[in-house]
């Protein structure tokens, strides 16, 4: 008579779905543990803005999400008005920390620098709309698109342009 492997497991307990669960859970731990100490610089940072916590890996999108158009815009609306006079918040969306910046000149300080240009990938959902121009390339593409760009936006161009 021949053994299946059914017949192995069986007698101890173990059907497969025991033994799945015995091997990917642990290694489901395991992940989220490598993946929390990877992040442990973002996460000890993110501790010291102000701004909603959120849970882990699902950030403060559960509590956003859920509902109509309407109360969604009431939640975000609510979070604001709770974080009006703090100039730097943070939002987790998901496990992607967002921050929003209130003072324009913080604003005009990151939209200015030749340094940090790399795009998240959140604006790769506007490549079919705008295709890869200044707004969504990044690196040495971004800078030749940029020093073609800026002449046209001189203050003697425009004066020089009288209506």
């Amino acid at each position: 008579m021949s053994t299946t492997t059914a017949d192995v497991l069986s007698p101890s307990g173990l059907t497969s779905t025991t033994l799945f669960a015995y091997l990917i859970v642990p290694a489901l731990l395991l992940w989220v543990a490598y993946y929390r100490m990877s992040r442990r610089r973002l996460y000890d940072l993110a501790n010291k803005i102000p701004g909603p916590e959120g849970l882990p890996l699902f950030g403060k999108v559960l509590d956003v999400i859920w509902g109509n158009p309407n109360s969604i815009f009431e939640k975000v609306l609510s979070l604001a008005k709770e974080y009006d006079n703090k100039p730097l918040v943070k939002f987790w969306f998901g496990p992607r920390l967002f921050l929003f910046l209130k003072d324009p000149r913080d604003i005009e300080i990151i939209l200015s620098s030749h340094v940090h240009i790399d795009k998240s990938p959140e604006y790769s959902f506007f490549k079919p709309w705008l295709g890869n121009g200044l707004l969504i390339s990044t690196g040495e593409k971004w800078r030749a698109h940029r020093k073609l760009i800026v002449p046209t936006f001189h203050l003697n161009v425009f004066a020089s342009h009288k209506y």
